[in-house]
């Protein structure tokens, strides 16, 4: 079985689920890499809180992927998946079959509605539906409710082109039903029949049909039991587990507009925002980052127009958050980036940040004196530039 994470850079594949009971905290790496991805403080809080309260026993666990995750929670329910899929013995079975998801969920594990670039992630998996359909792969596809009528035919038309089973999930109980588990043991249950627009379940086009119920436990898989019931977190108790990160999947770039972006320089305060985030040492960076502990926040201090921080040894990584009122790409240059944890960059090819949203970076190694660039960049093509000084 693989799982497939689609982002609007590329399909990332969910490698493995490694139990780490002696490691701190729960993290995110690339495959073959020990190093935590900068989303790894939000998995450390996903899996101490939601998941916790439905997969029992759970220790801290390496995420293990092909490629870099560095903003955005709609990895949150195809690593949900991935997670059930574990606890109950299927994840590293030679099950064929290629579960596609995309989503962010609630405290309850419900997924939640959002727009998901789904037209831009389903176009980049093209080629590995393709390759999936033509070596007779069962495709598996979980999405949130769409966000409007022209996104369920899109999605419709991938699924009637590729032969995949859809599922349109809700709740967790969807997510449940779609792979033939129950909340009690992660047992298969009774397949699910097929749901049309009508009805009051999920809408789904038979991703449990595609998984046999002798599929669903095979001989000597291991189980682990689901808690009977799902706790109510709420938010703000998930906001004291450390301090909270909002951001969004890289996106398109914008609209080919004919000719050079134009450029200003404006000041710092009116669309972005910097914080320092820092610890006491260098040591005690690496031991927050990985794991998942809060950093303390200092703001940058404005300056000519830009921002300004000290450059000591406890200076761990930037927190920059896009103060406009629509939607920017954020490109950091590589004197900055180059010293960040691998998967802690994409700044440097630009990640869209919708308006109030965040994205981190995390430093690899203590930055000595230098002076680099954020540029903002609008759906228009206006850039706007602004100076960082760490001295």
């Amino acid at each position: 079985m693989r799982i497939i994470i689609p982002t609007t850079a590329k399909p990332v594949e969910l490698r493995a689920i490694k139990r780490r009971p002696r490691v701190p905290a729960s993290y995110m790496a690339m495959a073959g890499d020990f190093r935590p991805l900068a989303l790894s403080a939000d998995y450390h809080r996903f899996v101490n809180g939601p998941l916790r309260s439905v997969v029992a026993e759970l220790p801290s666990v390496e995420l293990s992927l092909s490629d870099a995750l560095d903003c955005g929670r709609s990895w949150e329910l195809p690593v949900l998946i991935a997670h059930l899929m574990e606890a109950a013995g299927r994840l590293g079975t030679a099950e064929a079959m290629l579960v596609w998801a995309t989503g962010m969920v609630d405290a309850d594990l419900n997924p939640q509605g959002a727009d998901y670039h789904i037209a831009l992630k389903l176009e980049l998996s093209r080629p590995l539906f393709a390759e999936a359909a033509a070596s007779g792969e069962a495709i598996a596809m979980v999405v949130p409710p769409p966000q409007g009528a022209g996104e369920r035919q899109l999605i419709a038309a991938f699924c009637a082109e590729f032969g995949i089973a859809l599922t349109i999930a809700s709740t967790l109980e969807d997510v449940l039903s779609a792979f033939g588990l129950v909340n009690e043991t992660l047992a298969p249950t009774s397949l699910p029949a097929v749901a049309d627009d009508a009805s009051a379940g999920p809408a789904s086009s038979g991703v449990a049909g595609a998984v046999p119920a002798d599929a669903a436990s095979p001989d000597g898989a291991r189980r682990r039991p689901l808690a009977l019931g799902i706790a109510g977190l709420a938010a703000a108790g998930l906001a004291a587990a450390g301090f909270a990160v909002f951001a969004s999947d890289p996106s398109t770039s914008p609209a080919t507009t004919g000719h050079e972006p134009e450029r200003a320089l404006i000041a710092a305060s009116d669309n972005l925002a910097l914080d320092g985030l820092y610890a006491k040492d260098r040591a005690a960076c690496q031991a927050k980052i990985y794991s998942g502990e809060p950093l303390s926040i200092e703001p940058a201090v404005l300056r000519s127009g830009g921002f300004a921080l000290a450059a000591r040894d406890g200076l761990c990584g930037l927190r920059l958050r896009n103060l406009s009122d629509q939607s920017q790409k954020l490109f950091v240059d590589a004197r900055l980036t180059g010293l960040a944890i691998p998967g802690g960059a994409s700044v440097a090819s630009g990640g869209e940040l919708s308006a109030g949203e965040s994205t981190l970076l995390y430093f690899a190694r203590p930055p000595t004196a230098l002076t680099a660039d954020a540029v903002l960049r609008d759906r228009t093509g206006l850039e706007s530039r602004v100076p960082i000084t760490i001295d």
